[in-house]
């Protein structure tokens, strides 16, 4: 296996034809950083949401292909949200607690096998491809079904991301985009547009579809 995302974004042609695009979201710049240091056992006890107050929920995992762990596995993100209604606030964390991996992993491995049924490859085996990866197309999973797609400033521009949500056995694919297309995205609504953004997101996170949709 490759540690340097080639063969993670090796995406066969027509694969995306039944897919649509969707818009992103980047954590807050050096948030994941900060945070690998720490342990997220002790740090998960009580995250607070930087908008609103509200505890921080863990939605999903997902896995940095540009990132690779010394044991030869992909660096672990798990999702996290604030699920108080009109907040929308997103971040991720550092996988740092092995306990909560396990967990997790299982929901984003389901995921990423459910993406390759509804995509047709039914011979897929998930040896072939690294964790996370269907066919070259980069899972990012969540349980809640209003997250948004998180890309990386790390994340490789070529990459094509797909947002995959739900939990066993039911998932949905809401949408993709790739790693250059969602950054592009993010920087204009944080930076070319920021007199609509500064008010209620002054955290740096751009609006979340459905808050756009209310400006």
């Amino acid at each position: 296996m490759s540690k340097s995302g080639e063969k993670a974004n090796k995406v066969e042609p027509g694969a995306l034809d039944e897919l649509d695009r969707c818009s992103a979201i980047m954590p807050p710049s050096g948030s994941a950083r900060r945070r690998q240091g720490e342990a997220l056992s002790s740090w998960i006890t009580d995250p607070s949401c930087p908008r609103c107050g509200a505890h921080l929920r863990i939605v999903g995992l997902h896995y940095l292909q540009t990132r690779w762990r010394e044991d030869g596995w992909p660096q672990e993100h798990v999702h996290l949200a604030c699920l108080s209604p009109g907040c929308g606030f997103q971040d991720c964390a550092v996988v740092g607690w092995e306990p909560l991996w396990k967990s997790l992993d299982i929901g984003a491995t389901a995921a990423t096998g459910a993406l390759a049924q509804m995509l047709g490859y039914r011979d897929h085996h998930p040896g072939e491809d690294p964790p996370g990866v269907v066919r070259g197309l980069q899972v990012r999973w969540s349980s809640w079904p209003q997250a948004g797609l998180i890309v990386h400033e790390e994340d490789a521009d070529d990459a094509i991301f797909v947002l995959v949500t739900g939990t066993f056995p039911t998932y949905e694919a809401r949408g993709w985009s790739t790693g250059r297309e969602a950054k592009q995205a993010v920087r204009l609504e944080d930076h070319g547009d920021r007199d609509h953004v500064d008010d209620d997101h002054s955290d740096g996170i751009a609006p979340t579809p459905d808050e756009r949709s209310r400006q």
